[in-house]
């Protein structure tokens, strides 16, 4: 017989895992030293780098030529139908995010010039600014692609971590979904299902920011639950690491804090149990902190006085009662994941639904902190997505036809484990429900969903289901929809050709028509962060540009990224004060300028004796006769005004204003100063 240390030593996570959440950990501490050194640039990056590439040599070399053979070893699982739709699915989504520059509404409005701010300086730093999301935001995705940025001053590379965590997620969702309860069977047939989830499958190729946590949010599960199985620390050491990237993705998903910790306490012995286990958690623990929210939180808190960096009155996304969002949450979010990809008649709806929510309203009144009260989007984008109808369909399916005689072959201990985790989802949603007034609540929950699926899946097995004809042609009609509607997205199509559009208006005029709207579409989408290639021509030649506007994207004012340093110029500024800071030319909106207590942009450039050169999308003679005739704006009531009139009104301008001849007292102490100008 042989002895216990005769026994071979359980085996690791797997490394892609592993690696995975070494990159996402290092990127974050890797920005936080360099930050620390005045070294955030190309060449701070190319030594972090090279060190990373020797110590992962040194740690997994032996690892990373096996687990090369064994994806070889089993490259005949791809013709299979379903994975192979998945291979697809995944290919397409790569293609996109390689030919199509980012769209997505948030990258372009404020985590992009976070970034380019950050690499102008060399370091991480609060940004003086109107727009506060530049600053109060959680960093997790921005320190994965601010060594792109800074490796090839371009953006093109934006969407390589979403890719990274969508590759990731079959295994890990097979892994996760038995070890709390789920048959194999019916896991199986969920690892390829998950991800062609709308939300997943649309931003697999993008920058946005929503579905990439969702590898985090599985591994710190899966990866606690590991290590009370296999007896290994160092998963246990994973998974802390895992729920705090988790909570520095997206500040929505720390509730789900509580997941991990029931997940984990249990096994606080073997990570805590001898001396040297034990330091190597302190040490991962304190690693945990830095990647965590908690450094954004900590600034937040010494500049605003508040965790999240706002005060409550501007939180025009967080509902004033609770017990109305966790209502209106709870039928609005299953709405949107039925949505289809094209919804006709949002215009009156949405109207009808802005009358409803006026604050004047007595039913208003009770709606106050909703962005938009029961929006529904026109078109589901990547932004606009959950689940997606089908996938809802096939798991109400799943549910409806389960065997509960048939309990899925789980030891005593990991169902109580499943038990306490799935219970504890009942606090965390209703902290979720209860905060969420956004107008796009079904991308937050994409860290969630997986969760939600188990708590309909575990503990039973569908028998006999998944040997029908019937569901083989559910799963694969899924799949094919979800490599569709990717294919003909508005935000990166890759079909139909120009050779299938042309055959379409010639043979139908129904396809002509869908094809000129799917255009249109795609075009308008397009332009949504290009609202400032107008001005552009206005300060060509201009090395230092001041920007003043609020709710509109800079990232076209630094192209070609590191040719231009663009500052933004602060509440209550003086034209000296902004020249002393070798800003010649400012970019204004009418929405900054009332925020700062101006009629509108027009008077914002009157007080500081500037001159307005150009402006958009209004001309600068339109725009001057709107200010004589003493027309005020409103933020909130220009975004209600919009959505009642069912159509975008050019209300909110944008002005180039010439500070070079301008006059103005300059006793005001600036918060400007003249920048260093990176090569």
């Amino acid at each position: 017989m042989s002895s216990a240390s005769d026994r071979p030593s359980p085996a690791p996570a797997p490394l892609a895992w592993r690696l995975w959440l070494a990159i996402s950990a290092g990127a974050t501490l890797a920005g936080l030293g360099l930050s620390a050194l005045g070294r955030l640039d190309r060449g701070g990056y190319a030594v972090v780098l090279s060190l990373a590439v020797l110590a992962i040599g040194h740690l997994w070399g032996d690892d990373l030529r096996r687990s090369g053979s064994r994806f070889f070893a089993r490259r005949r699982r791809w013709r299979r139908p379903v994975p192979g739709l998945f291979l697809l699915l995944a290919a397409a989504a790569g293609i996109g995010g390689a030919l199509y520059p980012p769209v997505n509404y948030d990258t372009l409005w404020y985590r992009l010039p976070r970034i380019l701010h950050w690499l102008a300086e060399g370091r991480w730093h609060w940004i003086h600014t109107q727009e506060l999301r530049l600053n109060v935001i959680s960093t997790g995705i921005e320190w994965l692609w601010t060594p792109l940025v800074a490796a090839t001053r371009s953006d093109r590379l934006l969407f390589l971590p979403n890719l990274a965590s969508f590759l990731l997620l079959p295994g890990l969702v097979f892994s996760t979904f038995t070890r709390l309860g789920v048959s194999p069977r019916t896991s199986w047939w969920w690892m390829w299902l998950l991800p062609s989830g709308w939300i997943y499958a649309f931003q697999a190729g993008s920058a946005g920011n929503d579905a990439y946590s969702v590898v985090y949010a599985l591994l710190m599960v899966d990866l606690a639950l590991r290590a009370r199985e296999k007896g290994r620390a160092s998963d246990w050491r994973w998974a802390m690491i895992a729920v705090a990237l988790l909570t520095n993705a997206k500040q929505s998903n720390a509730p789900m804090g509580l997941l991990w910790l029931f997940a984990a306490l249990p096994g606080w012995r073997i990570a805590l149990g001898a001396p040297r286990a034990a330091a190597w958690t302190v040490g991962a623990a304190l690693l945990g902190v830095m990647v965590s929210m908690i450094p954004t939180t900590v600034v937040n808190w010494q500049v605003t006085g508040h965790w999240m960096g706002w005060p409550r009155e501007k939180q025009i996304w967080v509902p004033f009662e609770p017990w109305v969002a966790v209502l209106a949450n709870s039928v609005l979010i299953p709405i949107h994941n039925l949505l289809p990809p094209m919804v006709p008649g949002t215009d009156s709806w949405n109207a009808w639904m802005a009358r409803l929510s006026d604050p004047d309203t007595s039913l208003g009144a009770h709606l106050r902190g909703f962005e938009f009260f029961f929006h529904l989007p026109k078109a589901v984008t990547e932004a606009r997505a959950g689940l997606g109808p089908l996938l809802t369909a096939l798991a109400a399916w799943i549910f409806l036809n389960r065997n509960t005689g048939t309990l899925s072959p789980i030891t005593r201990d990991r169902r109580r484990a499943t038990r306490w985790i799935l219970w504890s989802l009942v606090p965390v949603l209703l902290i979720f429900l209860s905060t969420m007034g956004c107008r796009e609540p079904a991308r937050y929950l994409a860290s969630y969903y997986p969760f939600l699926l188990v708590a309909v899946l575990a503990g039973a097995a569908p028998l006999g289901l998944f040997r029908r004809a019937a569901w083989r042609r559910a799963v694969t009609a899924t799949l094919a929809v979800s490599l569709l509607l990717v294919l003909v997205s508005r935000q990166r199509p890759l079909l139909p050709t120009p050779g299938v559009s042309g055959w379409m208006a010639r043979h139908s005029p129904f396809g002509r028509e869908v094809w000129a709207r799917i255009q249109t579409k795609q075009l308008e989408h397009l332009a949504e962060g290009d609202r400032l290639l107008p001005l552009l021509e206005a300060v060509r030649g201009e090395r230092i540009l001041g920007f003043a506007a609020k709710s509109t994207g800079e990232v076209r004012l630094w192209e070609p990224l590191g040719s231009r340093r663009v500052l933004h110029v602060p509440p209550g500024e003086t034209a000296d004060a902004i020249r002393g800071a070798g800003i010649r030319r400012v970019i204004v909106n009418d929405i900054a300028a009332v925020e700062e207590g101006d009629r509108d942009g027009m008077e914002w450039a009157r007080k500081r004796g500037g001159i307005v050169v150009l402006a958009y999308p209004l001309s600068t003679t339109q725009a001057a006769a709107r200010s004589a005739r003493g027309t005020t704006l409103d933020l909130e009531g220009l975004a209600r005004q919009r959505v009642k009139a069912g159509a975008e009104v050019p209300v909110d301008n944008l002005y180039v204003v010439d500070l070079s001849e301008a006059s103005s007292p300059s006793e005001t102490t600036t918060r400007l100063a003249p920048p260093r100008l990176r090569q």
